[in-house]
């Protein structure tokens, strides 16, 4: 009598196909992200900025006053300095058809007495670069104002059983703000494509929202008063 042979049946198959099934299931309940939602949008355009400009003028104010009485004033000097930035966008368009960015600057200034730093100047620039082609642009910053006076004084000191002597006071202070860094930003459909700016700190603030928000404190100036510039420089005259 033959002998019949065994007959293997493959368990795999079956198993595999309820894995399968099942994670097709769970996928039906989920919503796919879209590919893009993470991703930068992209262009064909790239820039490089450098500062061209960075200055102002200065004026020196010096006031005398007389001697006489205990204590004098013997004179003030007033210092005033402007500053003021300029930066060089250069664009340059890598496709052969033409393209369009627009490009924000923001320049940072920090107060005399250290305080922190905030954006005092911004604005936007559309600009539309043929195949193959360079255009530049320049960004100039409004005035920072920096404000230092300095009031000499003198007082005669009497002490019993000595003799009087004169002694001589100086008194400083500082007001307004210097400049100390830029932002450009190039956004395509109002999301950020590069940045560049003065320091890798203001880099990292131009590609986060948050933190560039954070530059612009409700420290601006009033209406009619230059950036930087203190509403009363100087000292009291006596």
């Amino acid at each position: 009598m033959p002998m019949s042979r065994p007959v293997f049946v493959n368990m795999k198959l079956p198993f595999l196909s309820l894995m399968l099934l099942a994670a097709g299931t769970i996928a039906q309940g989920q919503t796919p992200a879209p590919a893009n939602q993470y991703l930068r949008p992209t262009s064909s355009l790239t820039f490089d900025v450098r500062t061209v400009a960075n200055g102002g003028g200065s004026n020196f104010n010096r006031k005398a006053s007389p001697m006489g009485g205990q204590e004098s004033n013997l004179g003030s000097t007033t210092r005033t300095r402007t500053s003021q930035t300029s930066l060089e966008l250069k664009v340059r368009n890598l496709s052969t058809a033409p393209a369009s960015s627009d490009f924000e600057y923001y320049f940072v200034a920090q107060g005399l007495a250290k305080s922190k730093p905030y954006i005092y100047c911004t604005g936007t620039k559309s600009m539309t670069v043929g195949g193959g082609q360079e255009q530049k642009e320049v960004f100039q910053s409004t005035e920072l104002v920096q404000v230092t006076a300095q009031q000499t004084g003198s007082r005669t000191v009497s002490q019993p059983g000595q003799d009087s002597y004169t002694e001589i006071t100086v008194a400083s202070q500082k007001a307004g703000a210097r400049p100390v860094g830029w932002i450009v930003r190039q956004m395509v459909d109002g999301k950020v494509v590069r940045v560049q700016a003065s320091s890798s700190e203001y880099e990292k603030a131009g590609l986060d929202q948050a933190a560039l928000d954070a530059l612009a404190p409700g420290q601006r100036p009033a209406p009619g008063q230059r950036p930087g510039a203190p509403a009363n420089p100087g000292f009291p005259q006596r």
